[in-house]
């Protein structure tokens, strides 16, 4: 699945304030706000919804692996696609 970049504004204060204590967890900021962008996702989009765009992301691969079997079959039968 393709990714988004997502920019925020902070007060810069406080970004170097939260930088320097979540180096000393030895996390970045940027792992910390992907945790908390997931946890967000989970809590909103409703099952079935996650459930399609997983699948949506692991079908190309699948529907560009049937092809060939549908073109054989279709051989086979002696139809044409």
């Amino acid at each position: 699945m393709q990714e988004k970049t997502i920019t925020v504004s902070f007060e810069e204060d406080k970004h170097n304030a939260l930088k320097m204590y979540l180096e000393k967890k030895g996390v970045t900021i940027e792992q910390e706000l992907t945790v908390a962008l997931n946890f967000i996702y989970n809590e909103t989009v409703p099952d079935d919804v996650r459930n399609f765009l997983k699948m949506m992301s692991r079908g190309e691969d699948v529907q560009q692996d049937a092809q060939p079997e549908n073109e054989e079959l279709s051989e086979d039968l002696g139809m044409t696609m």
